[in-house]
Order: structure tokens, then C-alpha cells, then sequence
């Protein structure tokens, strides 16, 4: 009797590692589709990093430190897909800036299995936010 106990806790327990595994998949895959992108244009500004915060602008930025500009206009969360973009990012930190980019809506899809922010009813919900997508930094 205890061999099937453990037989069958040990399946439930593997089957429920593979249904995680999966949804952490699709919600990675979703987790960063752009719903609009505008032209690039060039952004100028001082360049700031910032640290991890229990806040929607971190949770935009990806859950953890992250760039913004500080321009004239007000502060523009960066994101890059570029490894040789962040590096340079890092070096320049504190300096001002000049950025060829792109403005781009960001809609974050919940993950269960993570925390998200709330929307004004308490629930889980698409987030939504914009973002500078960094193509070239001076």
C-alpha cells in the first residue's frame, strides 16, 4: 500500500512540474509581445540605473535593475535585446546621453505562477506600459 501511495504522489508531483514548466514557457513567450511600435527617433537625456522595486515601472523593466532616461519630457524605462547595448548602458550610467530608439507599447500577459501588479479591482490583469526600445547609444 505505501509503494502505491508513493508511486502515485511521485506522478502527481511530475505532472504538476510539467504543467508549471509549461505555462512558465507560454507566459515567457507572451510575456514580451509589443502591441505598436512608432518610428526611431534620437532621445537625449541623463542616463540613470535604477534598482529593483516592488513597482509597476520594475515590473515593466523586467523584475529587476533597469535603465530609464531623464529627459526633458519626463522618464522613459530602456530596454534592449543587445548584449553589447547594456554593457554600454552600464559604462555611461549617470552621464547624459544620446539614444536612437523606438517608443513602443508593452503588454506584460499575467503568469500564474508570479506575482504581478493589480489592477483597481484587485485582479490580476494584462499590464500594459511604455518603454524605449534602445537601438544605439552615444
Amino acid at each position: 500500500m505505501k509503494k502505491i501511495i508513493l508511486t502515485l504522489t511521485l506522478i502527481l508531483s511530475s505532472a504538476f512540474i510539467l504543467t508549471v514548466l509549461a505555462q512558465t514557457a507560454k507566459g515567457d513567450s507572451q510575456k514580451n509581445k509589443k502591441s505598436k511600435t512608432s518610428n526611431n527617433k534620437t532621445f537625449k537625456g541623463t542616463l540613470v540605473q535604477m534598482p529593483w522595486t516592488k513597482s509597476g515601472e520594475s515590473y515593466c523593466a523586467g523584475g529587476s535593475e533597469y535603465f530609464v532616461l531623464k529627459t526633458s519630457d519626463g522618464k522613459h524605462i530602456l530596454q534592449t535585446d543587445s548584449n553589447k547595448v547594456w554593457e554600454t548602458l552600464k559604462k555611461k550610467s549617470g552621464q547624459i546621453v544620446t539614444i536612437v530608439g523606438s517608443l513602443e507599447e508593452k503588454r506584460i500577459e499575467p503568469n500564474p505562477m508570479e506575482q504581478a501588479p493589480l489592477d483597481m479591482d484587485g485582479k490580476v490583469s494584462t499590464y500594459t506600459c511604455d518603454v524605449l526600445r534602445v537601438l544605439t547609444i552615444k
